[in-house]
């Protein structure tokens, strides 16, 4: 099923994306602004109402916060389950549940890219109906930028009182410090433009900075697995934060902040001399 999903999915986001190179005069354009600019106050602001509404929302709601978290993935055994009483194991999945492509096999990571691009663009839509912003776009994370405003977590997702906080991450982060460490490393993406085919683009984007931002937002820079954190999903102690795990990543809301920034980065490869447009001959390759 996750196949069939996927390769549907594909065939309509190819279409789209050759079919947006010539936009016309009629179509709607949406901008995504970097998360700390002037320009992205309403669009945070429409995101926070939007994410206060869904989190109200039954989990088995498909507009709610936690169904649309469980799209990305969402742990095989949670019991009990505080937060959705309507899934604890495997046979309670829901349709289109536990369906990124971050597989064991590694065989769908090829869509990595792809596959996220048409999740962050549904989301985009449901803030939309929601908060009642038809111009909402997704903020992104500019992290990868030289500014040191850019190192830091926007001030509404440190906001207790926020629907856009979460308390299971980084510490530092949410205490309003900048990014810093062994991190800042994964954040050069210098040697990832020079990348000439989608597949080693995709393959590298996708340890760093994607998977390396994944692992500090939830954790910070410590390797010792030490740290402990209540994770919310889960209901028990773990040491990655919600960020940090895969099956957890997609609940807390700076998840489509990072995601937004890797579909920048994504686009801005795709027009520079080095890049190219994805074709489904690729993709389907991998299978």
């Amino acid at each position: 099923m996750k196949n069939l999903i996927i390769s549907f999915c594909l065939v309509v986001l190819i279409a789209a994306l050759h079919s947006c190179q010539s936009p016309t005069s009629q179509e709607k354009r949406y901008v995504r602004h970097e998360m700390h600019s002037p320009e992205a106050v309403p669009h945070i602001q429409a995101m926070e109402k939007a994410l206060r509404i869904m989190r109200s929302k039954n989990c088995i709601d498909p507009l709610s916060w936690y169904y649309q978290g469980a799209i990305h993935w969402v742990p095989d055994t949670i019991i009990p389950n505080q937060l959705c009483d309507a899934y604890h194991q495997p046979g309670d999945l829901k349709e289109g549940w536990d369906n990124c492509t971050h597989t064991q096999s590694g065989q769908e990571q090829i869509h990595f890219l792809v596959w996220h691009r048409l999740y962050i663009y549904h989301f985009e839509k449901i803030v939309r109906n929601l908060s009642g912003y038809k111009d909402f776009a997704l903020p992104y994370w500019g992290y990868t930028n030289s500014g040191a405003d850019c190192k830091l977590l926007e001030a509404t997702f440190r906001d207790p009182k926020s629907s856009l906080y979460e308390g299971c991450r980084f510490d530092s982060l949410n205490r309003g410090y900048p990014i810093s460490g062994e991190i800042e490393r994964a954040l050069y993406v210098g040697k990832l433009f020079e990348c000439t085919d989608y597949r080693s683009f995709n393959l590298n984007i996708n340890a760093a900075p994607h998977g390396a931002m994944h692992d500090y937002i939830g954790a910070g820079n410590d390797t010792s697995g030490t740290l402990k954190f209540n994770n919310p999903i889960t209901g028990t102690i773990t040491n990655t934060g919600i960020m940090g795990w895969v099956p957890t990543a997609g609940f807390d809301p700076i998840f489509w902040m990072h995601h937004s920034n890797i579909d920048r980065l994504w686009q801005q490869w795709t027009n520079s001399r080095n890049g190219q447009m994805i074709t489904i001959e690729e993709l389907k390759s991998a299978h």
